[in-house]
């Protein structure tokens, strides 16, 4: 049984709250102008995560801000990569003691699938530093692809999304895709934590062992969501700690 949990939220993306998320996660992802994100906005997030202590991270994504990037796109190889490294460039000019990559949306689901999307950001995330962290999703190509590179690879887990019974992250388009309720999102917190398992959207028991755990910092509960479950994991004696 875990003691301790990395608790990242998304920055940088224009929700107004990145001040009031920082007593409760350990890191950040930060968006880099590929679904939202500018010079300005990366450097008052990353000031603001080294003035609380919170590990920074690059949080790239197709390049489509009128869709938030959560809508995939199908980019030749060279204009993605192209992309992507303008977008790690940018970030990498601002922000110095980068912990780890995320990678945003549709990009993030669509390298739980796709090897060669996956070997080729992975091959050019390589070369910003090989003790760079990319946070990825359980079972999935960009795990092992992580896990073959000199990176390291964090797993991570949803705290406020709901999951197919295969272990995938249920589409947005499904009416039940993001939680609503504080206790389900606490309850999931912890059983994935505990219990390295949750409940699929429809009743299977899923094992899930993760490192990280992801509240989205976009919800407009997600100040809630994370008051309970830091209420929660302290009676557990579970500590938030980057990894």
């Amino acid at each position: 049984m875990k003691t301790r949990i990395d608790i990242n939220c998304d920055l940088g993306e224009g929700a107004g709250n990145d001040a009031a998320l920082m007593p409760f996660i350990s890191s950040c992802s930060i968006a880099c102008g590929g679904h939202c994100g500018d010079k300005q906005s990366i450097g008052t997030a990353v000031t603001l995560a080294q003035q609380h202590g919170v590990a920074i991270g690059a949080h790239p994504s197709y390049p489509d801000s009128e869709n938030f990037g959560r809508r995939s796109l199908m980019l030749p190889m060279q204009h993605l990569l192209e992309s992507i490294e303008r977008q790690l460039d940018l970030f990498f000019s601002i922000a110095s003691d980068v912990h780890h990559v995320k990678f945003h949306g549709a990009l993030y689901n669509d390298l739980a699938r796709d090897q060669k999307k996956a070997e080729g950001l992975i091959d050019l995330v390589e070369k910003y530093g090989n003790s760079l962290q990319v946070y990825c999703p359980p079972q999935s190509v960009l795990l092992v692809v992580v896990q073959q590179s000199r990176l390291t690879p964090v797993v991570e887990g949803f705290a406020d999304r709901a999951y197919t019974s295969q272990g995938a992250l249920v589409a947005r388009t499904h009416p039940h895709a993001v939680h609503r309720s504080v206790d389900q999102v606490v309850e999931q917190a912890l059983s994935l934590v505990q219990n390295s398992s949750l409940t699929s959207i429809t009743g299977e028991k899923l094992s899930l062992a993760v490192e990280t755990l992801c509240f989205h910092g976009d919800h407009p509960r997600v100040i809630d969501f994370l008051t309970a479950t830091h209420h929660t994991f302290k009676a557990y004696q579970i500590h938030v700690k980057s990894l």
